[in-house]
């Protein structure tokens, strides 16, 4: 059996993904195929080169600082 990962598309979706593979690391959980597009494809290509803990917290700090849509500054 193979398990894929989808990520959907959505600035503040990135940081939800990030956390989310964030619980998936830290279960030693890696899917066999990963699909995304727009935020979801940037989080994925860094997921599929085999990301570590570190990475995914610099991940989760850079969507931490993203721009929410709808808001100005």
């Amino acid at each position: 059996m193979k398990t894929a990962l989808v990520l959907c598309g959505g600035g503040s979706l990135g940081a939800a993904q990030v956390g989310m593979a964030q619980v998936l690391l830290e279960r030693g959980l890696r899917p066999d195929f990963i699909v995304g597009v727009s935020a979801g494809a940037l989080n994925g290509a860094f997921l599929a080169s085999g990301v570590d803990a570190v990475t995914l917290a610099h991940m989760a700090a850079l969507w931490s600082r993203a721009p929410s849509p709808g808001c100005s500054k």
